[in-house]
């Protein structure tokens, strides 16, 4: 999703089922999102925060530009 004010426009990633929010100082433990685009830590389940949302802009615009996942599935090997 893009925020619509044109001065300071902002990119906002979204998995509505998964959606909840953090507390800053405690962050997150569970292990929430979707496989192809999740962040080590959350794998690992250590306490993460909204960064992790780095990781999954990575693997989205690594997705747009090539047509295909950076890494492989357990069916391609």
């Amino acid at each position: 999703m893009v925020s619509d004010e044109l001065d300071d426009m902002k990119l906002k990633i979204t998995d509505f089922g998964y959606s909840c929010f953090i507390d800053n100082k405690k962050g997150l433990k569970l292990a929430l999102g979707t496989p192809d685009y999740i962040a080590p830590e959350v794998l690992n389940q250590n306490n993460y925060n909204h960064k992790c949302d780095i990781w999954s802009i990575g693997i989205i615009t690594y997705v747009l530009l090539t047509n295909e996942t950076p890494f492989k599935k357990y069916e391609d090997i």
